[in-house]
């Protein structure tokens, strides 16, 4: 999420077993920007558990 709008998406499918996945996406910030991970869906697996989940960043 950048400030309240999806930028990325990434689905498992994980609806009866452990499954890993992952995403990348570039953006260019401006002071003052939110970024963060967020869960969506109704299904079994579909959250972004704490500490299993993260993402990060660099400056270039």
């Amino acid at each position: 999420m950048l400030n309240g709008n999806v930028v990325g998406r990434s689905h498992p499918n994980a609806a009866t077993t452990n499954r890993a996945a992952s995403s990348s996406v570039v953006l260019q910030l401006k002071k003052g920007d939110k970024t963060w991970i967020e869960p969506k869906g109704s299904l079994t697996g579909q959250h972004a558990y704490a500490g299993w989940s993260f993402y990060s960043g660099y400056r270039l």
